[in-house]
């Protein structure tokens, strides 16, 4: 029997919180935190170090997890992320067990689904995104890499949403729409109109501000 990685995570702010609770009670086996704070937000996991004490570990042992969410640009994760694959590592999923995810949705390389989520069947979530607690992705949407769907935001059926796009808390995608990538959504907002690449909207229904 193969034995199973233990996790790091990287970044130790307040997405990792929830991140952490989800690992515990999937049994995953946490090693620590590569951050640049000097306190973990859990008595019981160690501050490894910041990015360069990584080489110190081998993937072949570990696993990682991307524990950053909200950011000001949502690149920054794909950039955080990039940095470890280029010394070999693997991102684990984080699917938590009290989220509901269809047996037929697809999801990709280090995808963190959290509490309350759901994901519908059809759907597609590429490496690194996260669907927030309480979210909602309807069926046959395509979610792309690196994307953010925050607490309470619901994804209609058959939405695209491309590359480093973050939907802010509370925002609503209607069916059908295409958003391309790096566009932010401010919380609370309506989507009814497909999005060019790098824009960022807010209100009811979402404009450009």
């Amino acid at each position: 029997m193969t034995k199973q990685k233990q996790v790091i995570f990287i970044g130790s702010g307040g997405h990792a919180l929830p991140l952490i609770e989800a690992a515990k009670l999937l049994n995953l086996s946490i090693k620590g935190f590569i951050t640049n704070s000097e306190t973990s937000p859990y008595s019981d996991i160690e501050i490894l170090g910041s990015n360069d004490v990584a080489s110190k570990f081998s993937p072949k042992e570990y696993d990682l997890v991307l524990a950053i969410g909200s950011v000001d640009q949502n690149s920054k994760r794909e950039s955080i992320a990039q940095f470890f694959y280029k010394l070999g590592f693997t991102f684990r999923s984080i699917i938590d067990p009290r989220a509901i995810v269809s047996n037929n949705a697809e999801l990709k390389e280090g995808v963190q689904v959290m509490a309350g989520a759901y994901i519908g069947p059809g759907c597609i979530v590429g490496k690194n995104s996260i669907i927030n607690t309480r979210s909602i992705v309807e069926h046959q949407s395509q979610i792309e890499d690196y994307s953010h769907i925050a607490p309470g935001a619901i994804i209609c059926g058959n939405a695209r949403i491309g590359r480093n796009v973050f939907v802010g808390a509370g925002s609503t995608v209607i069916q059908g729409l295409k958003i391309d990538s790096d566009v932010l959504v401010a919380a609370g907002s309506v989507v009814v109109n497909d999005l060019k690449a790098g824009l960022q909207v807010k209100g009811i229904p979402a404009r450009t501000y």
